[in-house]
């Protein structure tokens, strides 16, 4: 899963050339949501269903 969000960024650094801020926000969000997926046993990132992917926005709400 981290290679494939390696990609995605890098396909927004390149082709969408997102500002650095930008980028740097989407990376620690989705950092965010790989690490709770990994501690969730979520092994791939199609198998991060709308129900969890709620779940964590729960959560994370709940922490502020």
């Amino acid at each position: 899963m981290e290679r494939q969000l390696d990609a995605y960024c890098e396909h927004l650094r390149s082709e969408r050339q997102v500002s650095p801020h930008t980028l740097y926000a989407y990376r620690r969000d989705l950092d965010k949501v790989l690490g709770w997926c990994v501690k969730q046993n979520i092994g791939s990132w199609a198998a991060l269903d709308i129900q969890r992917l709620r779940s964590l926005i729960a959560r994370l709400h709940a922490l502020g």
